[in-house]
């Protein structure tokens, strides 16, 4: 109904001792509706759509006031800018300069006082009433502002503007103003929850952080800290793994990985994470969302180390930064920790959180850092110029020689991989020919005989449209030859011309059968080049149409890899050719019974280790070369698990999975195990 459209003479909107009109208490039933709306949205509203919440009040105020317009605002430290409008157009330049005094003014209204008394009426949402234009407009501006809220300039206040007609007596305006009061100490409920809400946020955020040290108390030596440190940073970002770097001579080193002890130093995924630790600058990074400000080479290091670990979102925090140099710069980071998400890459509520624990934690890595070498330093002092020393020195050497020498322990070989379904067959081009439509996508799941990809071959068109028309011909020809010989009979033609009309007859019907058969031939080719499933699998090509589409295959190309992925799987393992020697040899010392055995462990799963055993070593060397052009020399193995893996519906076995195993070679010497590398050089050596 509207305030100002039912009685716009009326001398005062409350009731009085006389009767009430019926459309005055309309107006007051309407009133009452909707700040009862107002305070049930306050309460139930969603939190984060703040917009949407004033929206609909400022609905309801437009039709329970019959205004113009109504808008609200919000001020910050810096400046007072418009959240929402409803109804109304663009104001002019002077009428915006006056709606901003007016907000202004409303600011000023909210009296100073402690913001922990008892709540005042109106919480401090005292109306702004002024003519904004007398011949057209009013304006009622009412701020909010939660009383527990810190009396702080830079805390943001809501403000709410409502412009109504003009003509109307004056008690009209003071009644929308009263109105508007009680809206916004209705709508000051809604502000009280956001407010209460981020004040959770911050505590939960702030509690987290202040556990983090003690968290992280324990073995104050280096590796157990760094094994601490990335374990509980990866549970407090809810990250996928998180590996602990520490500047290490002039290239950084991994020290620790969440969810494993053992690290392959030598591994790509390690080699990737010291690369890019060495690349990066004293800024925090976050790969890709920060692509617009790293450089190219810099790119090029993140996209090596999802190549490498199949991540899909890379972060990167420096942790320290060290001391100033005498040329004015600083010392390189004491560490790194590197945080990956396989999941996604789009960034989330812990974006800002990761410099802040990376400033937490730096302090800890170098205590143990110097708790780790401090005290072998001072031992080597004080021998140092001592017989005793000596002595116990050489002691010491010859008992470490000796257990070198004697002590049996387990050789392991780290190794990476995929995991991969046994059965799978690749689907080839037939013939030479364009690619035309893909119809599946990677990972989707195909039945026997599905139709897979579509080409087109122009020249077999050709050929058969030509055929067609051979045919055609051959076949018009035989039929008149056939009535010509007929003819002939009736006409009683002697006995050379019906014998060389039948032998015409029995030419043309021999070339018509064979151009029949080409044609069918060459139907038959053209079938092929709808390529068809030839198993029930998945496809586990990387995205085929984008790889495909409009693109000429020569004949035997293949196009898609079909994988049986509710069979048998396999573990595929690359072992460096320097590394395939160590587990030839330990074939050829093992019992062709006892097969070695191999513990592996996927990506994402980290301290869920399976068994299996080492079915097959490929007899030589092969050679790959990446996408950045660098040539890689390895030696393919098989692993076959000793239980079945689960299939891709549980989430376990993905085919390509990155996976990282251990192959046990028997045991050796304490020394070999430790110093295989630099045996096998020296032995090399000799041998030459």
């Amino acid at each position: 109904m509207g305030l100002l459209r039912t009685n716009p003479t009326s001398s005062s909107p409350t009731p009085s001792s006389e009767p009430v009109p019926a459309h005055d208490l309309a107006v007051w039933e309407e009133f009452a509706a909707l700040i009862d709306e107002v305070r049930r949205r306050a309460n139930e509203h969603p939190l984060a759509d703040l917009a949407g919440f004033y929206r609909e009040v400022l609905a309801g105020c437009l039709d329970a006031l019959g205004a113009v317009s109504a808008a609200t605002w919000m001020r910050t430290e810096h400046n007072v800018s418009m959240l929402v409008q409803v109804g109304g157009g663009t104001p002019s330049a002077a009428e915006a300069a006056h709606r901003q005094r007016l907000i202004a003014s409303a600011l000023e209204a909210i009296p100073p006082r402690c913001q922990d008394s008892p709540a005042e009426s109106g919480w401090g949402s005292v109306p702004v009433v002024e003519a904004l234009d007398e011949a057209r407009q009013h304006a009622v501006v009412v701020a909010i502002r939660v009383p527990s809220a810190p009396v702080d300039p830079s805390y943001p206040i809501t403000l709410i503007e409502v412009l109504l007609t003009a003509g109307h007596q004056p008690a009209l305006y003071e009644a929308a103003g009263r109105l508007m009061a009680e809206v916004a100490e209705a709508a000051a409920w809604f502000e009280a929850r956001r407010h209460t809400s981020g004040l959770e946020q911050q505590v939960h955020q702030l509690t987290e952080l202040a556990t983090l040290p003690i968290d992280l108390a324990g073995d104050p030596r280096l590796e157990p800290t760094a094994m601490r440190i990335a374990s509980e940073v990866r549970r407090r970002l809810n990250a996928d793994r998180v590996a602990v770097l520490i500047a290490s001579g002039s290239t950084p080193r991994v020290l620790a990985l969440s969810g494993s002890d053992r690290i392959d130093h030598r591994g790509a995924t390690a080699v990737a994470w010291n690369r890019l630790a060495q690349s990066t600058s004293d800024t925090p990074l976050d790969w890709p969302n920060d692509e617009s400000t790293i450089t190219p080479e810099l790119a090029d290091e993140f996209e090596r180390c999802r190549d490498a670990t199949h991540a899909q979102r890379v972060r990167i925090a420096p942790l320290g930064v060290g001391t100033a140099t005498s040329e004015g710069g600083t010392d390189r980071p004491i560490g790194w920790l590197i945080v990956e998400d396989f999941a996604d890459a789009l960034p989330n509520a812990t974006e800002h959180r990761l410099a802040t624990i990376a400033a937490v934690v730096a302090p800890m890595l170098q205590t143990a850092q110097s708790v780790s070498t401090g005290p072998v330093r001072r031992l080597l002092e004080r021998m140092r110029g001592s017989a005793v020393g000596l002595l116990i020195a050489t002691g010491l050497v010859i008992a470490g020689g000796l257990a070198l020498a004697l002590v049996p322990v387990e050789h392991t070989i780290t190794l990476e991989g995929e995991l991969s379904p046994i059965m799978k067959r690749g689907v080839f081009s037939p013939c030479d020919a364009t690619v035309v439509a893909t119809h599946v996508a990677s990972g989707e799941r195909v039945a026997r005989g599905d139709l897979l990809i579509e080409l087109s071959d122009p020249q077999s068109l050709v050929q058969l449209q030509e055929l067609e028309g051979r045919v055609e011909t051959l076949a018009r020809q035989r039929a008149a030859a056939e009535t010509l010989r007929v003819s002939g009979d009736r006409r009683r033609a002697d006995s050379v011309e019906r014998l060389r009309l039948a032998a015409d007859e029995q030419r043309l019907a021999s070339q018509l059968e064979a151009a029949q058969a080409q044609r069918d031939l060459v139907l038959s080719e053209r079938e092929r080049l709808r390529v068809i499933s030839p198993l029930e699998g998945i496809v586990t090509t990387w995205r085929p149409a984008e790889a495909l589409a409009g693109r000429p295959v020569p004949r035997g190309h293949q196009l898609l890899t079909i994988a049986d992925d509710q069979g048998a799987w396999q573990i595929e393992l690359q072992a460096p050719d320097d590394r395939a020697g160590l587990v030839r040899d330990a074939l050829a010392r093992q019992p062709a019974s006892r097969p070695l055995r191999v513990a592996f462990e996927s990506a994402g799963a980290e301290g869920e280790a399976s068994w299996g055993v080492l079915t097959t070593l490929a007899p030589a060397a092969a050679v790959e070369v990446d996408r950045f052009g660098v040539e890689r020399r390895f030696v393919a193995m098989i692993v076959t698990p000793n239980d079945p893996l689960q299939p891709l519906s549980t989430g376990k076995a993905i085919p390509g999975l990155s996976v990282r195993a251990q192959v046990y070679c028997g045991q050796r010497s304490l020394a070999y195990v430790a110093l295989h590398d630099a045996w096998q050089l020296i032995t090399t050596w000799f041998w030459l």
